[in-house]
């Protein structure tokens, strides 16, 4: 009886080797690259560096959507959170690298008291001083933004003379006030007309699709370990 057992199984094992496995195919889809990061300032007064009170600040949110479109950002605020008062050429060196990709600038309603002379100076020195740091940078010039359809005189010289600002250093110019960015929304800020949780989320979907087109139409270092592909590689 015993043997008889042993007969069968071994005919069993037999029958079984007759009968190939099949291939594995993996389901394994490697996760797509990571683009590599790009350093983006951003310089202004508390509408760009992010004054939240509490709240998590635009640029922060920014950078998550745009990581979304598998576009990483680092995003260098220059000065302190809160109502900056200095000019924007001496808050160059707080957010701009050598290696900074674009320099956003943003003249805001806290610019709404200055001459519209001495807005469009500063922003013309701040160009030309980042420009010094970071040769290759692109820069963004969003205009001064009002809260209704009725912007003073001064407003609306500046936003002309921030216009041309752009246009003679090559900037890309976004105007908020013929956009109406801001204008009858008042759900957007909290008191003394800082932006609030509103704001910052609303600032983020408008700041987000600009930053991204001009850093697609920039060049991002690749690392040296992995030369791009369209150009020969070195003679071994």
């Amino acid at each position: 009886m015993r043997h008889t057992w042993m007969l069968i199984c071994l005919l069993a094992a037999l029958v079984a080797c007759n009968h190939p496995t099949p291939d594995y195919v993996s389901t394994y889809a490697p996760p797509a690259p990571m683009t590599p990061t790009a350093n983006v300032a951003v310089i202004g007064d508390s509408y760009a560096n992010g004054s939240t009170d509490g709240n998590q600040a635009w640029p922060a949110v920014v950078a998550a959507l745009l990581q979304e479109q598998n576009i990483n950002v680092d995003m260098q605020i220059a000065g302190p959170r809160g109502k900056s008062r200095r000019p924007m050429n001496k808050q160059v060196h707080d957010a701009v690298g050598p290696t900074t990709k674009l320099v956003v600038l943003f003249g805001s309603l806290n610019n709404s008291t200055s001459p519209a002379v001495d807005l469009s100076s500063g922003v013309s020195s701040a160009m030309a001083e980042a420009k010094k740091i970071s040769s290759n940078a692109r820069f963004l010039l969003i205009g001064p933004i009002w809260l209704d359809d009725t912007p003073p005189q001064n407003v609306l010289t500046a936003r002309v003379m921030l216009r041309a600002d752009a246009e003679a250093a090559g900037a890309a110019f976004i105007d908020p006030i013929g956009e109406r960015w801001f204008t009858d929304q008042p759900n957007l800020f909290g008191p003394n007309m800082i932006l609030d949780e509103a704001g910052h989320s609303y600032m983020a979907a408008r700041m987000a699709p600009l930053i991204a087109e001009q850093l697609r139409s920039t060049p991002i270092n690749v690392p040296a370990a992995l030369p791009p592909s369209d150009q020969p590689s070195p003679p071994r």
